[in-house]
């Protein structure tokens, strides 16, 4: 299962409704980036800005009970399953948005990887970093000693197949 689970979350923040990009397609448990103001999916050469907790109307109400009629195709489902593909007019019409928190310094998720993890060196290890495949699964042929995404701090003390990562390229600190 792709998708990431946020484990620690430093300072008591409250979630945010941010509008979805016109097009663009968005994952629960996956990071987000900015277009023009509007979310939309990260992917390896973004700035980690947003991890993305569900999908919301323009009310802020979960799509799975809205009663609002909305454009585009919602998928309902858990992390890395549930998704909405935005209408074309999403920015200036229905306006849906993505749910979540603004990633800070020392924010930790858990998220199974493209590959098993330890397939390539330093996958499972601390103090080594990996970039993301996509919004919402970690690239694991991607780890180095080099700087990127994520910091990797190890394997899942709950779950071997998970790996634990700290967000390295964000946009704010604690």
């Amino acid at each position: 299962m792709a998708g990431f689970e946020i484990t620690t979350k430093v300072n008591d923040r409250k979630q945010e409704a941010l509008i979805i990009e016109n097009s663009a397609t968005i994952y629960k448990g996956s990071f987000a980036d900015f277009d023009g103001g509007f979310i939309q999916a990260a992917t390896a050469t973004n700035t980690l800005w947003f991890y993305v907790t569900g999908i919301v109307d323009s009310d802020g109400i979960p799509l799975e009970v809205s009663e609002k009629t909305y454009d585009g195709t919602y998928t309902k489902g858990g992390i890395g399953v549930a998704n909405y593909v935005a209408a074309s007019d999403n920015e200036t019409d229905k306006q849906v948005k993505a749910l979540g928190y603004y990633v800070l310094e020392g924010d930790e998720f858990e998220s199974v990887p493209d590959a098993d993890i330890g397939t390539t060196t330093g996958s499972n290890l601390p103090g080594y970093f990996t970039d993301l495949l996509n919004a919402y699964t970690v690239d694991e042929s991607d780890a180095g000693t080099g700087a990127a995404q994520l910091t990797i701090l190890g394997v899942s003390r709950k779950d071997s197949t998970k790996g634990r990562y700290r967000v390295n390229e964000r946009a704010f600190n604690a």
